[in-house]
């Protein structure tokens, strides 16, 4: 892995740790836990988002992912048809948790968990903002995502009637790792 140095415009290797990505055990639920208790949700978003209890909000098409002043997901968002469960085969992207797909155009929302969700709010640190939105340009860039996606409402996975759903891998990353991709260096 390799991280960049400060003072230089060079990189120096460093050892890639365990706390850079895990598997989530008792998946669901780990992924759940990180769900807002009253997140916004919607069947039909040209008629507006709705707040309800998460038990609700689950059996709605749409669901705010991310609670308010936390991270914990991201989501890139495919205006394309998407082959491969939702994925392209790459060397260097890691797989998201979730591929979240319309049935009728295959259009997807690529869902990613953070292993260290980064606090959002006005008492969070500049440094870990600027790295986490370096990821989701660069990966909405790789993965020819909308630019413009706001991430705020995502398609949801937990929504399977609703969507083609596939799970494609039970890890959650640190930024560290998402920068360093497969191999590659996106920062």
């Amino acid at each position: 892995m390799a991280a960049m140095n400060e003072n230089e415009d060079e990189y120096e290797d460093t050892e890639v740790r365990y706390e850079d990505w895990a598997h989530v055990s008792d998946w669901d639920d780990a992924l759940k836990r990180f769900l807002p208790n009253k997140p916004y949700c919607s069947n039909n978003l040209k008629k507006g988002l709705l707040i309800r209890p998460l038990k609700s909000a689950l059996k709605h098409k749409y669901i705010q992912l991310n609670p308010p002043g936390l991270a914990a997901f991201f989501t890139i968002d495919i205006d394309y048809k998407v082959e491969y469960a939702g994925f392209p085969e790459d060397d260097y992207l890691e797989l998201p948790l979730f591929c979240v797909m319309n049935r009728r155009n295959s259009h997807a929302h690529l869902i990613y968990g953070l292993l260290y969700p980064v606090c959002t709010t006005s008492a969070a640190h500049e440094a870990p903002l600027r790295f986490l939105k370096a990821i989701i340009d660069s990966y909405t860039e790789l993965l020819k995502g909308d630019p413009m996606y706001s991430g705020l409402i995502s398609k949801n996975p937990w929504a399977e009637k609703k969507w083609r759903v596939f799970k494609l891998t039970t890890c959650m990353y640190s930024l560290n790792w998402l920068a360093e991709g497969r191999g590659g260096n996106l920062s």
